[in-house]
């Protein structure tokens, strides 16, 4: 299976180089990554280890509030999407995945973090182009949550292939942009 540029043994080679955890970190991070493409990568090294955790995603939604309660960030959004994260959401796959236990784990994960952190954090759920079949349960599980504060399910996204973006030859990094007019 390939996901984003990376076969399913390439990653575990990846990973099973890691002498350290910082090696391991840099993988899965996209700091100091230059595209758009290159940080998409970095999902294929960690989304197999959280999928299907309920237990470390809320945590890792805790740790998100931490995090940008340390940049001092008083108001952030969280993006995702649940059936990616759910235990069977593959990419490629089929079939029905369940997931609203995904964003039950993620919100009550926020909801903490706003209250330890003082860090006021809605969400986005997130589409997938090449996953049509998981749309509509986004708009269900966004509508039904739209109010449910704090936390609360305020917008919708949809995540293409923008790998375009970084043909070779023609990526272009922020300080590059021109200027707004």
């Amino acid at each position: 299976m390939f996901f984003f540029g990376y076969s399913t043994t390439h990653v575990r080679a990846l990973v099973e180089e890691c002498q350290n955890l910082e090696a391991f970190h840099s993988l899965c991070t996209c700091q100091g990554k230059q595209s758009l493409n290159a940080m998409l990568k970095c999902f294929q090294i960690f989304v197999p280890i959280v999928r299907g955790n309920l237990e470390l995603l809320e945590t890792l939604a805790h740790d998100f509030c931490r995090r940008q309660a340390e940049q001092k960030v008083i108001y952030t959004e969280v993006r995702y999407n649940p059936h990616f994260l759910a235990r069977g959401g593959s990419l490629n796959g089929k079939g029905v995945v369940d997931a609203d236990p995904v964003v039950d784990a993620i919100t009550r994960g926020l909801r903490k973090g706003e209250k330890d952190f003082g860090v006021k954090v809605n969400q986005i759920l997130c589409c997938l182009s090449w996953r049509p079949d998981w749309a509509s349960d986004i708009v269900r599980i966004s509508h039904e949550r739209r109010e449910d504060t704090p936390c609360a399910i305020v917008g919708i996204d949809i995540a293409a292939g923008e790998e375009h973006f970084d043909k070779l030859n023609n990526v272009l990094h922020i300080g590059e942009l021109p200027p707004f007019t």
